[in-house]
């Protein structure tokens, strides 16, 4: 059948509607998931393209990090946190509007719960109103567990040490991560490796001693405790 030419030019002007509608949703689609987003792409070529967007502001926003922003009571004009210790979301408009890269220990005064609900309210602000939506990196002290309120306590590092065995080391550091990792933080500032040989060293508590056998076993053991053994860190490590 012979078709007539205004319906075949009927036919292509749908058609490069189509096609220009088509091009215009996957380039919408690529900017709202630019590859830097996308997890199945390797984390090279995301880094690349995640830096390749950034601003000079962004990346020095990324070099800083944050204590005194979060203790309660702390200056309006540059804590974005209330005298109770809760999160402002306006305050942080205007004080890290660009990102931030790491909060130092979220735990303050907060138990478990508080810490939790803190460290997530933080979390979905800056994916959610920050330009990039880089996540914040959140640390805490976990020398012998953590050390917060109603965190769990171990004997300390060179106790943990003067056992001779990396398995025990192992189980109190997997803990120490699950309770961690619950309440919102991802990075522990553990374990020192530091081989001390002089007593008067003001931390000589906090390492594993003087053998450097002894010190490289019990730290291996305290790293696979917090990291795990996979290939990924998984979400109770």
């Amino acid at each position: 059948m012979r078709i007539p030419v205004k319906t075949r030019f009927v036919f292509l002007g749908i058609s490069l509607v189509s096609i220009a509608l088509c091009t215009m949703t996957a380039s919408v689609h690529s900017q709202e998931n630019p590859p830097y987003r996308n997890s199945w792409i390797p984390v090279e070529q995301r880094i690349a393209d995640l830096l390749s967007r950034m601003t000079l502001e962004e990346k020095i926003a990324q070099l800083t990090s944050a204590m005194e922003r979060t203790v309660n009571a702390s200056d309006p004009k540059s804590s974005f946190v209330d005298a109770k210790g809760m999160f402002q979301p306006e305050r942080a408009t205007a004080l890290i509007k660009d990102g931030i890269g790491q909060i130092s220990r979220p735990s303050g005064m907060r138990g478990p719960r508080q810490m939790a609900e803190f460290t997530n309210s933080i979390q979905k602000w800056a994916k959610e109103n920050t330009r990039l939506g880089i996540p914040v990196l959140f640390h805490e002290e976990c020398l012998h567990g953590h050390a917060a309120t109603k965190g769990t306590s171990f004997p300390q590092a060179i106790a943990l040490a003067s056992t001779w065995d990396p398995q025990i080391v192992e189980a109190v550091f997997s803990a120490t991560a699950n309770e961690v990792r619950a309440r919102g933080s991802h990075q522990c500032l553990t374990p020192v490796l530091d081989v001390v040989r002089d007593p008067r060293w003001g931390r000589t508590e906090e390492t594993y001693g003087e053998d450097p056998y002894l010190a490289s076993r019990i730290g291996v053991a305290a790293v696979k405790g917090f990291q795990g053994v996979g290939h990924e860190i998984d979400k109770s490590h």
